[in-house]
């Protein structure tokens, strides 16, 4: 069944020929451009431009009974991020599967891309985000932590950037592992931080990982507080650096 179909997305869907979440799970007419086990990403393109279809083509035996389901996990936090007034990409549409006894057997996920423009890839090209800039995603970080949410991979080239910006609002991608509590752990805060300080430190000089942290914490100078991020973030940014990922 489909959970939700953005009403200008009706025609993009029913031109794809997905009118079910069966229908999305067996497209194939993209490009695979992600795989790894019991998950698929395309690239599709539509009259509605370049879109990205995530497919979860089964749930483990521990989570096939939990509600909701991964890409309703995922669009729930669009839509939370949305309100919040954080730049996410718009969800065409999300649907879940349902297998035996009510457990779910697949669900999926279709956004608008974002653009092919990253932070990373900027920084790839030789191009350096202004300070300004720079400053400013540090405080929306620290927004998106004081709601309660962490995203698990802040990485570089998770940040994308408007194409016909030269340096506009990123846009944050990949919200599937982004959780959202009361209280989260600092040890959570420092992932976050420390992803993108890995992803941007062989680009940026540590003066500028500084200021940024400094931004983030709300202070004009350094402090015992500050050193004691700073070295969490370091001991983490080279614990990601030296980790191989199965499924890159």
């Amino acid at each position: 069944m489909l959970s939700f179909v953005d009403p200008a997305g009706k025609e993009v869907l029913s031109a794809l020929g997905i009118m079910s979440c069966e229908d999305a799970i067996l497209f194939r007419a993209g490009e695979l451009v992600r795989e790894m086990p019991g998950r698929e990403t395309w690239r599709v393109d539509s009259s509605a431009g370049v879109l990205f279809l995530k497919k979860h083509l089964h749930s483990s035996l521990g989570t096939r009974w939990l509600r909701p389901s991964p890409a309703r996990s995922e669009f729930q936090r669009h839509l939370e991020l949305q309100e919040l007034g954080f730049s996410v990409p718009p969800v065409i549409g999300c649907g879940e599967m349902p297998g035996r006894f009510g457990s779910l057997a697949a669900s999926f996920l279709l956004t608008k891309s974002a653009g092919d423009r990253t932070l990373l890839s900027q920084l790839q090209g030789g191009h350096h985000p202004p300070r300004s800039w720079w400053l400013e995603l540090a405080v929306e970080l620290r927004r998106f932590h004081d709601a309660g949410f962490f995203h698990r991979d802040f990485y570089a080239n998770h940040l994308h950037l408007a194409d016909q910006q030269d340096w506009g609002r990123p846009c944050m991608i990949d919200l599937q592992r982004v959780v959202r509590r009361n209280s989260p752990r600092r040890r959570w805060l420092v992932k976050d931080l420390a992803a993108l300080h890995c992803s941007c430190r062989d680009f940026l000089k540590e003066e500028r990982h500084h200021e940024f942290l400094l931004r983030y914490l709300g202070k004009d100078l350094a402090d015992s507080e500050s050193d004691w991020w700073r070295q969490q973030i370091l001991r983490k940014s080279k614990a990601i650096a030296s980790h191989v990922p199965l499924y890159p």
